[in-house]
């Protein structure tokens, strides 16, 4: 009877690590940052109307998002008349998330009229969907444009 107890929890071991070999792995942000300086451009934006979405020169303007080794990062936009704006501050992956995306919480030095977000503070979310290596703004939550990113090769 022992050996009967013996082999069912044994085999009970063996299919649970079995299963959590077979769980999909999800790319977690912090993978995706492993190796810094990154460069992230944004390729499309959508407004909240359907068939609102646009890409490449068609789109406002042109940004990108610049993370860098000591936890920096540099956000740069340029508009349709070739102007550009620059804001940066420091950046932080957060443990707990509200959602099973991870989020990326950007926090500026100072105000900038670039910075998209739901509030007044100088702070953004981006959150990176693994199934399209995509990271996107959290400022359509209140209207703003979807933005979506692509990392730079």
């Amino acid at each position: 009877m022992k050996a009967v107890y013996t082999l069912i929890i044994v085999l009970s071991f063996l299919s649970c690590s079995t299963e959590e070999k077979n769980e999909p792995q999800n790319l977690s942000l912090d993978l995706v940052l492993k190796e810094l300086p990154q460069e992230w451009k944004l390729i499309k934006m959508s407004g909240s109307f359907e068939n609102s979405e646009t890409t490449g020169d068609d789109m406002s303007w042109q940004e990108t998002y610049s993370f860098f080794e000591d936890g920096t990062f540099t956000k740069t936009r340029v508009d349709q008349e070739g102007e550009s704006f620059t804001a940066s501050g420091s950046f932080r992956i957060p443990d707990e998330t509200q959602s099973s995306e991870k989020a990326l919480v950007l926090t500026y030095n100072e105000a900038n009229t670039i910075i998209g977000n739901c509030s007044s503070e100088p702070v953004e979310y981006l959150y990176y969907r693994n199934d399209e290596n995509l990271l996107l703004s959290n400022w359509w939550a209140c209207d703003g444009p979807g933005l979506f990113y692509e990392k730079v090769q």
